[in-house]
């Protein structure tokens, strides 16, 4: 059973910086043109053509890079997975054995000094609505237990709570 959960959402003020490096960048391009045009250079006349290219083409990239991918979580019969997926590239970003864990729950709940608490969710953006989730679980390659920090959709809460108990 897979299911589907965007865990990192890229705010609106994040997309309104970066459109506007993009506008910044062509603006520049269209400004060295005019210097150009106004010194009557004429051989260098591409050079803004091509900065224009290239500052699209890196601004697209980032744009999609940021906004096109989303996390897959599947429970297995044995396993729960965390797949990444950018595009049509799936890379397991996580694996552990329901057998390996030994808790799970909100953030919140988890008993540890409030500056670790805080060194686990410096990463997860304010503006999102699902809550930060802890797991922790038994690393058999390190012989330690590990902490794993995600913000799971409601489903996701569901099955994991259910396969674990």
């Amino acid at each position: 059973m897979a299911v589907k959960s965007n865990e990192k959402r890229i705010s609106a003020k994040s997309r309104l910086y970066g459109f506007l490096g993009i506008i910044l960048i062509a603006a520049a391009a269209i400004v060295a043109a005019i210097v150009l045009h106004v010194l009557n250079v004429q051989s260098f006349i591409w050079l803004y053509q091509l900065i224009i290219l290239l500052a699209a083409g890196v601004g697209i990239y980032f744009i999609l890079r940021k906004t096109f991918y989303e996390y897959v979580y599947t429970f297995s019969r044995d396993h729960f997975l965390i797949h990444q997926i950018v595009g049509s590239k799936d890379v397991i970003l996580f694996a552990v054995d329901y057998k390996d864990i030994l808790d799970f729950g909100p953030l919140s709940a988890l008993q540890m000094d409030q500056e670790r608490k805080n060194k686990l969710d410096k990463f997860y953006l304010a503006e999102t609505t699902l809550d930060v989730y802890y797991l922790r679980y038994r690393d058999i390659n390190n012989k330690c237990d590990k902490i794993l920090t995600f913000k799971p959709s409601a489903p996701v809460i569901e099955a994991l709570s259910a396969k674990i108990s």
